[in-house]
C-alpha cells in the first residue's frame, strides 16, 4: 500500500452527511432513492448513482485523488471540465455554449475554466459559516506556465520510477509534479493511477 495511506478506521476522513460530520465505518454504505455512498475499507469512498456511475474519491494523505466513473452509454453525451467522453483527447476543450478553444495554457485557465466556473447559486458543496465559492477562488492563478529545469525532472524521474510509476502518461505528469513542487509523495497519486485505471487509448 502506498505511504501515508491510512491503516485504521479512525484514520479515514470524517464524512458530510446531512450538512453534518461524522464517520463512516470500512465496507459501510449510505443508500438513498437509488443513490449510493460506499467506503471500500479506509482507502476509497464511492459516490455512485443506480447506473452504479459517479466519483471516486481515494485518499493519499495528505492528497485526494478523485476520478469519474462513467458508462458506456455516456460516451460522445457529456460535457464539462473533462471533456466529452468521445475519446478524442483533441476536442475536449469546448465551453458551455460549444465554442471550441485552443489547448493553450492561457485559453485553457483562462476563457475554459471561467466558463465551467461553479457560481453561488449552482455550488453543490457544504462551505462554513461566512464562507461561499468566492472564498475560495483564485483568478491570478495560475500566472505563467510552470517550469522544471532539466536537473529536477532527472531527480523527478528517478524518484518516480523508483516508486513503482513505469507508464505514461502517469510518469510524464509524475516527473513534472514532483520536480515542480519537490513533494515525492505526489509519486504515490501517480502510482494509484496506474494501478486502478487502464492503459489509455493512443
Amino acid at each position: 500500500m502506498p505511504a501515508g495511506k491510512p491503516s485504521k478506521p479512525e484514520d479515514a476522513p470524517p464524512v458530510c452527511q446531512q450538512k453534518r460530520n461524522g464517520p463512516l465505518s470500512p465496507d459501510a454504505a449510505i443508500a438513498w432513492g437509488g443513490n449510493k455512498l460506499q467506503l471500500a475499507g479506509t482507502e476509497k469512498l464511492f459516490f455512485s448513482n443506480a447506473q452504479n456511475e459517479g466519483v471516486m474519491i481515494y485518499w493519499n494523505a495528505p492528497y485526494l485523488n478523485y476520478s469519474v466513473v462513467l458508462g458506456d452509454a455516456r460516451k460522445g453525451n457529456v460535457t464539462g471540465l473533462m471533456g466529452n467522453y468521445d475519446g478524442n483527447y483533441a476536442n475536449d476543450f469546448l465551453l458551455r455554449d460549444g465554442t471550441a478553444v485552443e489547448s493553450i495554457f492561457p485559453a485553457i485557465h483562462g476563457t475554459f475554466a471561467d466558463s465551467w466556473r461553479v457560481t453561488n447559486a449552482t455550488s453543490i458543496f457544504v462551505y462554513d459559516s461566512g464562507k461561499n465559492t468566492d472564498s475560495y477562488t483564485d483568478r491570478t492563478f495560475p500566472k505563467t506556465f510552470p517550469v522544471v529545469s532539466a536537473e529536477k525532472l532527472a531527480w523527478a524521474e528517478g524518484v518516480c520510477t523508483a516508486a513503482g510509476v513505469t507508464r505514461q502518461p502517469e510518469l510524464g505528469q509524475c516527473m513534472f509534479d514532483v520536480g515542480l513542487t519537490g513533494d515525492t509523495r505526489l509519486a504515490q497519486s501517480a502510482l494509484l493511477s496506474q494501478r486502478e485505471f487502464p492503459a489509455s487509448p493512443t
